[in-house]
């Protein structure tokens, strides 16, 4: 059996990728072990450490799969597919993460946001596969991902919400 090629990478594009390979890798692997503390919980009846997990996992993924180090590397790896798919998705933990944490006590928002991610992911789709235009979806996802970030940071600070430990470090944060 023949050895592989080395894969051979100039050094300066290694260094411009570090940052976001390190943060890609931090993501990656707070999500595993968000993940994985849910999975070992002998009561699993609170998903929020899911929530971010799977969140945190995708996320990461597609810091990963952004960089130019990778087509360089690997040219023939489907990463601008993968990075576009990841994008459609992965609001959709990111709700429901904020949702089990600020927004308890206004389930209706939680819904909305989830509603408006999963259309706006099966829109994306629908897009990737019929080569239609994906800047109206872009340009959504922007205005929901900002709009998700507001209406929870207000959510967060009204007399409505329980306001416990994970609020707590939530709103430090």
């Amino acid at each position: 059996m023949p050895l592989p090629v080395p894969i051979s990478v100039p050094l300066d594009l290694v260094l411009q990728n570090a940052v976001q390979l390190v943060f890609g890798a931090l993501f990656f692997a707070s999500g595993l072990v968000a993940c994985s503390l849910y999975l070992l919980r002998p009561k699993k009846t609170d998903p929020t450490a899911l929530y971010f997990g799977v969140g945190a996992l995708l996320y990461g993924l597609r810091l990963i799969f952004e960089l130019s180090l990778l087509s360089v590397a690997f040219p023939q790896f489907p990463r601008i597919l993968l990075i576009r798919a990841i994008t459609l998705v992965v609001g959709i933990p990111f709700v429901l993460f904020f949702g089990s944490t600020f927004g308890r006590s206004y389930p209706w928002v939680t819904r909305a946001f989830v509603t408006a991610q999963v259309l706006l992911a099966v829109a994306g789709t629908l897009a990737l596969v019929f080569g239609w235009p994906r800047q109206p979806i872009t340009i959504l996802n922007s205005i929901i991902g900002v709009s998700l970030v507001v209406v929870y940071v207000g959510l967060s600070f009204s007399a409505g919400v329980v306001v416990d430990r994970e609020v707590r470090v939530l709103r430090l944060g």
